[in-house]
Formats: structure tokens, sequence, C-alpha cells
């Protein structure tokens, strides 16, 4: 049971920069057309199932601070569920939808923030730091490859988008022709301005926070350079606010303990 939680932790870290494979397209309309399903949601259900049988049917939380995270997001539903409630005599159906049946999407993002709050909780139980910074390392890697044949393909040899569509197995990436008709790169993601949350919330904030705790490691300066560069050509206001919200943090943290800032600055020249 246990190599099996740990295979879902790997496989849930893996698939966060992804969109929704198309065979699980029909789930995500069952739910909702509007609800925030992807991948990993569908990982994190089996994965709370089988930390269930771990815990032999026992419900337990891990901390005083995992019964305070999951709160809010369960306080939400319900609140959600009482006015939608209250509001259905009073405004009834219109083009097929209730006061009901319209938040019912919220419902489920709040629900699935609950519940990945309690997943996320005992994931050091199963996987060691390293080995998570291991796993980041190959997506940022992995990106970075990705954003160069994209762009290659794009703005050198569009005949390459036969081969990207060809090694797309699982038809999982965005297709070529969308790409070369908008010149606009978008990575693991459906469209450009998803790339906020797979480049601004998840790679670019964890490569700056291992270039601050490893100062002398190069590779992470690396990815902070190629990330931000190759973002740039998403051509996304929702990408570009999230890369300069990670500066200024960045900075900040640099204001408190400015060798990181010095290193950074003499570190460039050697980068190229």
């Amino acid at each position: 049971m246990k190599k099996l939680l740990t295979a879902s932790y790997i496989l849930f870290i893996i698939l966060l920069p992804f969109q929704l494979f198309p065979f699980l397209s029909s789930f995500k309309l069952f739910f909702s057309r509007n609800a925030s399903i992807n991948n990993c949601f569908f990982v994190l259900m089996i994965g709370l199932l089988l930390l269930i049988i771990q815990m032999r049917g026992v419900i337990r939380f891990r901390g005083s601070l995992t019964v305070v995270a999951l709160r809010l997001p369960i306080l939400l539903v319900l609140l959600s569920l009482f006015t939608s409630t209250a509001l259905l005599p009073v405004l009834g159906e219109l083009y097929g939808k209730n006061a009901l049946s319209a938040s019912f999407s919220k419902s489920v993002y709040y629900l699935l923030i609950a519940l990945t709050f309690y997943y996320n909780a005992y994931l050091f139980e199963y996987l060691t730091a390293d080995r998570i910074a291991r796993i980041l390392n190959f997506l940022c890697g992995f990106n970075l490859l990705i954003g160069a044949f994209q762009l290659l393909m794009i703005y050198v040899i569009p005949t390459l988008g036969s081969i990207y569509d060809a090694l797309d197995f699982f038809n999982i990436l965005e297709d070529s022709t969308y790409l070369i008709y908008y010149k606009r790169v978008c990575l693991t993601c459906s469209e450009p301005s998803i790339m906020g949350m797979s480049v601004g919330v998840l790679l670019l904030p964890y490569a700056m926070a291992q270039f601050l705790h490893q100062r002398r490691n190069l590779k992470y300066l690396f990815f902070i350079v190629a990330l931000t560069a190759i973002s740039f050509f998403s051509f996304s206001s929702s990408v570009y606010i999230t890369i300069v919200m990670n500066y200024l943090v960045f900075c900040f943290s640099c204001l408190r303990d400015p060798n990181p800032l010095i290193f950074w600055c003499s570190s460039l020249p050697d980068l190229w």
C-alpha cells in the first residue's frame, strides 16, 4: 500500500503542469464544464482512497494546520449551497439553469481545494524532499525542452509540426497548427494564459527558492532565466503578471540577504 501511495504522489506532482487528458474530458463535463478539473483531480481521488484504506477507514487530521486549512473551503461550499437554495425559489430558472446548478462548479472547486489540502498533508510521509526536488527538476527541464521545440517550430521550421504532433502520444499537448497560427508558446498547457499557473505558480517559484537555498548551483539560475525567456513568447498578460510577482518576491528575499542577488548578477555572463 505504501508503494501505491508513493506512486500516487509522484504521479500527482508530475501531472501538475499538464492539461487534461482527452479521454478524461467526459468526466469534466459531468462535474461541470467550468469546474477546475484536471489530471491531478483523478490522481487525487485514487490517492485519497488509498489513504483511507491505509488508515483502515479512520479519517485522521495531520496536525491542527490541516484542520484550519480545511475549514475555509468547506465553509465556502456550505455557504454556496445555503445561498443557492435560498435564492432558488426567488430567481427560478433561466436557460435551463438555476441558482443551485449554476453554483455547482464553484462548489466542486472549493471542495477540491479542501481535498488537496488533506491529501498533501501526508506528502512527506511518502516522498522525501530530495525526491520531490528531482521530480520538479525534471519538470523544469522537460518544460524547457518542450518550449524550445515550440519556439523552433513556430519561428524557424514550421514543418517540425508533424513531428511534434506525432510525438504527442496521448494528445496532451496543444496542436502544432494552433501554436504556429497564433505564434504563441504554451508549453504543456492547453493555452498560453494557463502557463501562468504552470510556470508562475509552480516551476519558477521552485527554481527561485532552490537558487536562494543553493546559492552556488547554476542549474537553478539557468532554469530561472530560461523559463522567463520562453514565457515571454506566450504573449499573455496573466503569465507576465505571475512572473513579475515572482521577481518581486525574489528581490524582497534578496534584500534580506543580498548575497544571492550579488551571485545572480555576477553569474549571468557565465551562464551564456
